[in-house]
């Protein structure tokens, strides 16, 4: 009976450790894993800008947000596309108030087209872009074709489309609303090497515990 209650005991703690040392392997490849991750961009290329627009001519005034993929976009460069919207566009949305014209919120679909120019300068995406330096006068600050461009175009009457660079208008036979961008700024978005570095955190932890645990099985 002794005999067989030391069997059954040292069998129990083989298993144990051989549990706990398949969690340990475990943690380590999920390291691994999180460490290679590590060595690719230190940002994600998909990026979400908050928009604005002001009155040039009239009441309304916008908000909303537009979905890149920066790794795409031309910067520096240009785009002038206003019948196909391009593949680095994932989303957009204008949220138009305060208009004589029309208020509503327009999506993605509502948009077909896109017109983008940095003038020549290459603008830092991780910063807010109006007032970035170009290679003549700074992003976003005229709508004379000399400071770069940001209009998006539309078929659909309803929805407000590009008028001169950086403007949206809206109108019909009574009123007229000229919309002029004056934000275009980064959301912050956490970077996956930070990401990355707290799950390797999190996991040298598990790793420790694992190995206090074995040696004292």
């Amino acid at each position: 009976m002794r005999y067989w209650n030391e069997c059954h005991s040292m069998t129990f703690f083989r298993d144990k450790r051989g549990n706990v040392e398949m969690r340990c392997h475990q943690l380590m490849l999920l390291a691994v894993v999180l460490l290679t991750a590590t060595g690719g961009q230190a940002y994600a290329d998909v990026v979400t800008f908050d928009l604005e627009w002001s009155p040039e001519y009239g009441t309304a005034t916008a908000t909303g947000y537009i979905t890149i993929d920066t790794g795409d976009l031309p910067n520096p460069g240009a785009m002038n596309s206003p019948n196909t919207m391009p593949t680095w566009v994932k989303d957009i949305q204008m949220t138009v108030e305060n208009s004589a014209v029309r208020n509503g919120t327009y999506v993605f679909s509502d948009f077909r087209g896109i017109s983008w120019d940095t003038e020549g300068g290459t603008l830092d995406l991780t910063k807010e872009l109006v007032g970035q330096p170009t290679s003549w006068r700074p992003w976003g600050s005229s709508s004379t074709f000399d400071s770069g461009d940001f209009s998006l175009w539309t078929i659909n009457p309803d929805v407000p489309e590009a008028y001169e660079p950086f403007q949206m208008l809206q109108f019909n036979s009574t009123a007229t609303e000229i919309l002029m961008l004056t934000k275009f700024t980064p959301q912050h978005v956490p970077e996956p090497t930070s990401i990355a570095l707290f799950g390797i955190g999190a996991a040298g932890l598990s790793i420790a515990r694992c190995i206090r645990r074995k040696n004292a099985i």
